[in-house]
């Protein structure tokens, strides 16, 4: 008998006809890929119920407040993840807050009252608070008045009071007192008036005077990233939010993914990506850069924006993410970036300074006239080989996610078409239908592969593969194939250089 049923054993006597399935020529499944969201709970909210150290799925914004607390850091995060992303699953891993960590706190002093009435348009954190005044109202009613209408809205993530709040009689009560509801650094929130001018329409009313005081930096207030991240074990999680960039959180995202023992080894082959972002001047940007060198890791580098740096990360990892399960090798670039605040136009960086953050291992974004930020390239933190030579091998994460997407679809392949064959050299005769793979089958399976690819446009150049492909058995284990593939990924258009050789009118280019 040439042919190899799994089930049906050649012995059979009992009449009449059997069939067993075989699904090694029908499969095409591909892997669900998901995102996991870090991050800490909010423990001054007695409402919460996430559970920290414990992956938890989630499916909007208003669910992910109710379990990490209103105006929680998380939420704001998933707010931003939400509305650039309704594709791609999202869960939650919380860390519970050190008892160390503070709530942050800043203020805004009125120093004059009001002459005529209106809207004192605030912002804290990019959200607005409409302030109602009427004309004639002094330091300290706008004090209340601010107070207020800050409280009215929990999900802007403070909260504030008047100096004259009994409970606190020595704040002066034309100061508004505002707390971040968030404990430690994620909790710091900026306060500002008037972000969009006169031009759209937001004018401080005539008279007030006011001075802010921002929520101060608390290096430190940082949870262990890497025995958060332990609790992932072996989910599979292709984007990896993490809100914190501290060296040690950044390390800790290498130590999880590295080729060595990680995510992206030969043992686990889980795979998978570390989006950051952090706010800084190009200096400050290029110099954290610079003490970076992973293919696993990408930090959105921006200034002065009015949205917290964690938001930046879930907006643009989740404009990111959908495109990257659509295709790999599409670039990311002039995506959106929706519900986020652009940085003022001093602070916008230029095509020189993006130029040197791309050599120093920091995306970037830039700003239409409509005052949309939209990804101007991701790059990952990668510069350079393990002999300290420049080496952009690893230069772009649409190179990082077609890598996954070609081994793991390689990958499945084999184990579709060959999961319980035996191992026979070339020229063995054996009869159709047996289950025997050799090194020139599993060839030709690897190059038809290949070309199904091509078509996807995931790679290209099939006659170079074609030459380059070696399968062989092992002069070492008879049980083992061994397999060099070279596949040449789609690259993404990223300049088009054009030399504009012009003519006067009436002149003719005379040509030797």
């Amino acid at each position: 008998m040439a042919i190899s049923f799994r089930n049906i054993p050649p012995n059979l006597r009992v009449p009449l006809a059997y069939f067993e399935f075989d699904p090694s020529l029908a499969g095409t499944a591909t892997s669900l890929q998901k995102a996991v969201l870090l991050g800490s709970i909010n423990t001054t909210d007695p409402n919460v119920t996430l559970e920290p150290n414990h992956l938890t799925e989630v499916f909007s914004a208003d669910q992910v407040r109710a379990l990490a607390g209103i105006g929680s850091a998380l939420g704001h995060q998933a707010e931003a993840w939400f509305r650039n992303n309704a594709s791609v699953p999202l869960s939650l891993l919380a860390a519970e807050e050190a008892p160390v960590w503070n709530n942050l706190i800043g203020s805004i002093e009125w120093t004059s009252g009001s002459t005529d009435g209106g809207v004192i348009p605030l912002y804290i954190g990019g959200r607005l608070v409409r302030i109602v005044i009427s004309g004639g109202m002094d330091p300290e009613q706008l004090s209340r008045a601010a107070a207020e209408a800050i409280n009215a809205d929990l999900r802007v993530g403070v909260v504030a009071r008047a100096g004259t709040d009994p409970s606190d009689p020595t704040v002066d009560p034309e100061v508004t007192v505002i707390t971040a509801a968030q404990r430690g650094e994620l909790g710091r929130l900026k306060i500002e008036m008037a972000l969009a001018g006169a031009v759209g329409g937001e004018i401080i009313p005539a008279g007030v005077g006011y001075t802010i005081t921002q929520m101060p930096a608390t290096p430190g207030a940082i949870p262990d990233v890497l025995g958060l991240l332990a609790e992932i074990g072996d989910a599979p999680f292709d984007f990896v939010l993490c809100p914190w960039t501290d060296a040690n959180s950044l390390n800790a995202l290498r130590e999880f993914f590295n080729d060595t023992s990680g995510r992206w080894s030969w043992v686990m082959q889980l795979y998978g990506h570390g989006w950051c972002a952090r706010e800084g001047t190009v200096g400050e940007l290029s110099a954290v850069g610079n003490t970076r060198n992973d293919q696993h890791v990408s930090i959105m580098g921006f200034s002065n924006s009015s949205t917290p740096a964690d938001e930046w990360m879930a907006a643009y990892a989740g404009q990111s993410a959908g495109s990257l399960i659509i295709d790999p090798a599409r670039p990311v670039q002039a995506l959106p970036l929706i519900g986020i605040r652009p940085p003022p136009r001093e602070f916008r960086f230029t095509i020189l300074e993006r130029q040197v953050l791309y050599y120093d291992g920091i995306s970037a974004t830039y700003v239409t006239d409509g005052e949309e930020v939209y990804i101007d390239r991701v790059i990952t933190t990668y510069r350079r080989n393990v002999w300290g030579a420049p080496d952009d091998s690893y230069l772009d994460v649409e190179t990082m996610y077609t890598a996954q997407f070609y081994a793991r679809s390689a990958r499945n392949r084999i184990l579709l078409k060959f999961p319980r064959h035996k191992l026979a050299s070339d020229g063995t005769r054996f009869g159709a239908g047996q289950a025997i793979v050799t090194p020139k089958i599993a060839r030709a399976e690897l190059i038809a592969h290949y070309g199904e690819l091509e078509e996807q446009g995931i790679v290209e150049d099939m006659d170079g593969f074609e030459r380059a492909l070696i399968v062989e058995r092992s002069a070492t284990d008879p049980n083992r194939l061994n397999a060099l593939v070279s596949p040449s990924f789609v690259n993404q258009l990223r300049i088009f250089a054009v030399l504009v050789q012009f003519r006067l009118h009436g002149m003719e280019r005379v040509v030797a």
